[in-house]
């Protein structure tokens, strides 16, 4: 009888040992589950650059790229500073190497911070706009639809594109009574007009967008033929 109530006991006292250690790799599991979510929240400052030339920028921008790649469920933020002009031109070299790349572009958000501070930009990865501390007084760059501007251009050669094809054919479709324009530049008439209708037919084969809402403006102009693309609205065609 004492040695059945000595295993009885014995088994009793193990299965207290059994229930403390599940308890304590339950405390351990919800601390580390934890831990990770909280660093996932966290935003991670990938890059961070001053003035740069565009093939600079392009190369930054795959890197940026592929480390998104890696974290499929963040988001990457492009925070761009100082003047207009500058951070136009960079965000259009952001857009057009992200458009090329055939990267998911709702996953950059770019964001234009202090504009009287140096010239450059950083590059984060983050799963909430509010993890970055610079974001706090950032607008979203948008376009003025009520006057024309250059919505970006390329060259035959295709070096640094600004210009994503794809998204003016949907600007110009989203404002019915506006107009596209395409000022090309060249040595001679023949490659000037080549490079038109090549963007022209472009245009309307592959994303819809008839050629008569496209006005054409031909220059010579030595060196290698290219265009830049307008937003024109229909009150100062």
């Amino acid at each position: 009888m004492l040695y059945d109530q000595y295993f009885i006991d014995d088994l009793k006292e193990r299965a207290a040992l059994v229930r403390r250690l599940l308890v304590l790799a339950t405390c351990v599991l919800a601390f580390v589950v934890s831990s990770g979510a909280q660093e996932e929240s966290e935003a991670v400052l990938v890059d961070e650059f001053g003035l740069v030339q565009c093939g600079d920028l392009q190369a930054r921008i795959d890197s940026f790229l592929s480390e998104l790649n890696a974290n499929p469920s963040a988001v990457g933020y492009a925070v761009l500073f100082n003047d207009k002009r500058r951070v136009t031109s960079y965000a259009n070299i952001i857009r057009a190497n992200v458009y090329f790349r055939g990267f998911d572009p709702e996953r950059i958000k770019i964001l234009i911070g202090d504009l009287s501070t140096e010239t450059g930009g950083q590059l984060w990865r983050s799963h909430s706009k509010s993890d970055i501390p610079l974001l706090k007084d950032v607008m979203v760059p948008e376009y003025d639809l009520s006057a024309p501007f250059v919505y970006g251009s390329e060259d035959e050669n295709g070096v640094c594109p600004t210009f994503v094809p794809e998204l003016y054919a949907k600007l110009l479709k989203k404002v019915p009574d506006a107009w596209g324009k395409i000022e090309v530049f060249g040595e001679n008439s023949s490659s000037r007009r080549l490079f038109v209708d090549m963007w022209l037919k472009r245009f309307e084969n592959d994303f819809g967008l008839s050629r008569n809402r496209i006005d054409v403006v031909s220059r010579r102009k030595d060196g290698i033929t290219y265009a830049n693309f307008w937003f024109v609205p229909a009150k100062t065609r």
